[in-house]
Order: structure tokens, then C-alpha cells, then sequence
């Protein structure tokens, strides 16, 4: 959030209908504090988490249950290069990814950077905390 202030961009979280992606969980401690940082700025904010892997999807979809069960959380076990299944273009005001570029080759990213671009609105922001990894 504070590269967005360097740019001086000020995302609108308290927006009517802000709706959030968190595009690959890792596990339920991660969706927790997304949860968590985007719910303290909106209460009424949708959120969508999505994971390639079954079991962080279930773990994810257990603390949802189990300490969010009030908020508007979708979660879903899908391949993000299919978003534009469940999610309608243009819809999306931020997607937060926690370091992508090691899971996908060239030809695949560039994939994912159109699909992104897509469902996100026009005023929309992508962040991203570990862009690559050593290997």
C-alpha cells in the first residue's frame, strides 16, 4: 500500500460494493489477515479467495466458517488463468497476489496479466508483497 501513496494513488476501500481477489491464498493465516485488512477499511466488501490447491481451500473455507461466517467471502478451488469463469470483467477493484512470478512460464503469465486486466475496473490496482523468489 504505501508503493500506491509513491504513485499517488489512494484506493477507495470504503467504497459501495468494493470487491477484493485474493488470487492464491498459500494458507488460512494469509486469508486471515487479508481478511482482516481489507474488512477493517470496509466492512461490507466482497471478498474472493482463490487457490489451485484443495486443501488450502478447505483450510480457508473452515476459517471462514468458523470467524467470519457474517462477511461476504466467496471461496473458491480454481485455476486463476480460468478467473473469467466466476468473475464478470470489470468487477474487480483489487487483486492482491503474495509473489506469482515463479508459478507460471512466459506464455502463461502473460496469460494471467491479460485476465487480470479484464475483470479488473478501471479504477482498479493489482499489489503484490514477494514478486519472485530466489529460484
Amino acid at each position: 500500500m504505501k508503493d500506491l501513496s509513491v504513485l499517488n494513488y489512494s484506493p477507495k476501500f470504503k467504497r459501495k460494493g468494493f470487491t477484493a481477489l485474493l488470487c492464491g491464498v498459500g494458507n488460512e493465516g494469509t486469508a486471515d489477515v487479508f481478511i482482516k485488512f481489507l474488512t477493517t477499511r470496509n466492512p461490507k466488501a466482497k471478498i474472493i479467495i482463490i487457490d489451485l490447491g484443495k486443501e488450502r481451500i478447505e483450510n480457508v473455507n473452515k476459517l471462514v466458517k468458523e470467524k467470519h461466517s457474517s462477511l461476504d467471502i466467496f471461496v473458491k478451488q480454481i485455476n486463476a488463468l480460468s478467473l473469467q469463469k466466476i468473475i464478470k470483467n470489470g468487477t474487480i477493484d483489487w487483486i492482491e497476489k503474495d509473489g506469482f512470478l515463479e508459478f507460471f512460464d512466459k506464455k502463461s503469465l502473460s496469460k494471467m496479466l491479460f485476465v487480470w486486466r479484464q475483470i479488473l475496473n478501471d479504477e482498479g490496482f493489482i499489489t503484490t508483497r514477494i514478486p519472485v523468489y530466489r529460484n
